[in-house]
């Protein structure tokens, strides 16, 4: 397995967006977000400008700052930021409802919640006396009295700032689980581990490149969506284009007609939708770009594959997965700790058309399509926040 060796004192914002600088690629496009384009340089100003604001709020080290955002480029202004002034981000599901966001409010203690205009009204549905610790509200959009707007904010603030001198150890960011076994739990996620994500999942079996363009499906509060979506293309200085809006199948389409993503990742039940949706009155969608699409989140199922494979050969849909003839899938799951690292997780790929040797099994209970190349690598959590309330 490759080898990371990261130095002690390391600081993951310096690493995703900083280096670029340095690397030369300034004016390259870090986001496409509809018609928006933000090169590497004026990511890095603006990581800079919202690292500042946070300051200026009053935010100090490892303190929590909520991110109720939808997936805009002011995400990751907002996530480095806050990662850079060594801060601890929470990307916020954006789907939730008024007493789930209490609960996660309260139980990470978050002062400062940064939140999109349309998702406001959600938050103040919630009595301010049930909020015991925020304090300060930042809109992205129309801010009403009582609130701050965070593009007054980052235009009022430098686009200047050190990065401060962290451990790879320490804490990053949090995740919250979905709440399917108990109340939602604070995944706490440390500087080092989106490195080792990009550098032996993304870089190793995605085998991503500078020229690519990446498009999630999922949002970049779910950790598949935050490394699809967010650190894989800046781990090696591509672009990645970002969809506030809805999954449903003619904005998918949209999206990848108009943008042209390389590579595309999903979850089972959207590429169903995917698959049940047609044009009407022309010829299918022009999906000649991807070369590869990723499914996670849960088993694809067979029938699922086999329809995909099936729409190709049709010769409908998608040019560049019949040349590729491969279509890559990457599950993970949680399994045994050890002393050297937090867990493990399980990636299978690719599935079918590859000169690698392929076991004829499928997965007993769910019928999946068959699974290649299993890898075992850090899972890049340490573990829960334990402070839950009652």
């Amino acid at each position: 397995m490759k080898s990371i060796q990261l130095p002690t004192i390391f600081n993951v914002a310096t690493h995703f967006v900083d280096r670029h600088l340095r690397e030369g690629r300034d004016h390259r496009i870090a986001f496409e977000c509809g018609d928006e384009r933000v090169t590497y340089r004026q990511l890095y100003e603006r990581v800079n400008r919202a690292g500042n604001a946070l300051k200026k709020l009053g935010v100090r080290q490892e303190e929590r700052v909520g991110l109720l955002l939808l997936d805009t480029p002011e995400f990751a202004y907002c996530f480095f930021g806050g990662i850079k002034i060594s801060a601890v981000p929470i990307p916020i599901n954006t789907l939730l409802k008024p007493p789930e966001y209490e609960y996660i409010l309260n139980d990470s203690r978050a002062r400062v919640l940064i939140v999109s205009e349309s998702l406001l009204p959600q938050v103040q549905a919630i009595a301010k006396e049930k909020l015991r610790y925020l304090k300060t509200i930042v809109v992205f959009g129309n801010a009403p009295d009582g609130t701050n707007s965070l593009q007054r904010l980052l235009d009022g603030s430098s686009p200047e700032l050190e990065a401060e001198p962290t451990t790879k150890d320490d804490a990053a960011f949090w995740l919250y689980s979905s709440g399917s076994t108990g109340f939602p739990k604070g995944c706490v996620h440390l500087h080092h581990d989106m490195v080792v994500c990009a550098e032996l999942y993304a870089k190793n079996i995605l085998q991503i490149a500078e020229n690519d363009r990446f498009f999630s499906v999922a949002k970049m509060f779910f950790a598949y969506g935050l490394g699809n979506g967010l650190y894989f293309a800046l781990s090696v200085g591509a672009t990645s284009i970002l969809w506030p809006g809805s999954p449903s199948p003619p904005n998918i389409f949209s999206v990848i007609e108009k943008h042209r993503p390389t590579l595309f990742f999903s979850v089972p039940s959207n590429y169903c939708s995917l698959l049940s949706y047609q044009r009407e009155g022309g010829p299918d969608f022009d999906l000649s770009t991807v070369r590869y699409a990723v499914s996670a989140g849960e088993a694809l199922a067979a029938a699922i594959f086999h329809r995909f494979k099936a729409r190709d050969r049709a010769g409908r849909s998608c040019p560049a997965m019949k040349r590729e003839s491969w279509m890559k899938r990457a599950v993970t799951f949680p399994m045994a700790r050890s002393a050297a690292c937090s867990s493990k997780a399980i990636l299978f790929a690719p599935v079918t058309g590859t000169s690698t040797k392929r076991p004829k099994r499928r997965s007993r209970d769910t019928g999946s399509a068959p699974a290649t190349n299993i890898t075992a690598i850090p899972m890049a959590t340490i573990g829960m926040w334990a402070a839950t309330m009652t």
